[in-house]
């Protein structure tokens, strides 16, 4: 995942996850370590947790294996693609599957 600086959509995304999640942990990978297609973002909350894909916009191009890791996390618990397109919609799915189940 690349951003164009600080204020990248990344990081929009991952300052919004922690203000809106506060009870949550916000893991980012390390772009260092390259896991071919494993999501920008894993969100834990107690038995609930999701990932993320970060896409600077919803057409761009997805990497080797993306796909599978998203759907496959997603069969998992919630897994998205996230864009500005459907940051909005993301972050209301995302409040659903990280509703504690107690």
């Amino acid at each position: 995942m690349r951003e164009t600086g600080p204020g990248g959509f990344a990081s929009k995304v991952k300052t919004r996850l922690e203000r809106e999640f506060p009870e949550c942990v916000v893991l980012r990978g390390d772009p260092n370590i390259h896991f071919q297609g494993i999501p920008d973002y894993i969100v834990l909350n107690g038995d609930r947790w999701a990932s993320l894909e970060v896409k600077r916009a919803s057409k761009a191009k997805r990497q080797p294996n993306q796909e599978f890791y998203t759907d496959l996390f997603g069969s998992y618990s919630y897994a998205a693609f996230i864009s500005p397109e459907n940051e909005e919609v993301i972050f209301d799915e995302l409040r659903s599957a990280l509703r504690p189940s107690r």
